[in-house]
């Protein structure tokens, strides 16, 4: 199996698994997040907006680095996933805390659209690098969310109260979290661009050698 075979397929059984499960087994939860994100925007907190505007610069960031590789119908595909990735690993992380903190408790049908939202997110991993800008952002993720749960874990609406900090550490989380893929996709399209770049100086041939003699 080629290697470009490998991902397509993965890219589709991803979709087939997203649509099945997260739209047509699920669609009351499909449809209020489509509603919370576009008709009803205004009323939610000021946190939803600010992970929509990430999600869509996410889409368009992958649209113009995957553009340069792929056709124009699998770049929309894949930069689709984006933001799937990044939203579904912040809230599960940030759900599993507030569990084991005692502020939430345990819903089978949110962790399973989550599970499903992350593994649509996974169909861009094959052209993911790790680089030091990876784990310099995941160190610095890691530091925020310490500070974040060390400081009390305080949600947006805890209490009637809001919390600027909460507001504060939950942007920059996830913001963090939505850096972290960016960086991967930057990073993996970087490498074959310039993968390319020494195929081509490779793939020259040499220019003849004009013999010089002694006079």
């Amino acid at each position: 199996m080629s290697k470009t075979k490998i991902p397509n397929l993965f890219l589709v059984a991803s979709y087939a698994l997203f649509l099945i499960l997260g739209v047509m087994i699920f669609p009351e939860y499909s449809l209020a997040m489509f509603y919370a994100g576009t008709i009803n925007l205004g009323s939610q907190n000021v946190i939803f907006p600010l992970t929509y505007g990430m999600a869509l610069f996410t889409v368009i960031f992958s649209f113009v680095r995957f553009h340069a590789k792929h056709g124009i119908l699998k770049t929309v595909f894949l930069s689709i996933t984006t933001p799937f990735a990044f939203v579904a690993s912040f809230e599960l992380v940030w759900a599993n805390t507030f569990l084991i903190t005692g502020g939430y408790r345990f819903l089978a049908l949110y962790y399973s659209i989550m599970a499903i939202w992350f593994l649509f997110g996974l169909s861009t991993m094959f052209y993911w690098r790790i680089s030091t800008k990876f784990w310099a952002t995941l160190l610095i993720l890691i530091a925020v969310y310490t500070i974040w749960v060390v400081s009390g874990f305080h949600q947006i609406q805890s209490t009637g109260i809001t919390y600027v900090e909460a507001v504060g550490l939950n942007l920059i989380t996830k913001f963090l979290f939505g850096l972290i893929f960016i960086v991967l996709i930057y990073d993996g399209t970087k490498a074959h661009e310039l993968g390319n770049v020494l195929k081509d100086r490779t793939d020259k041939p040499e220019k003849p050698r004009v013999p010089r003699y002694n006079t």
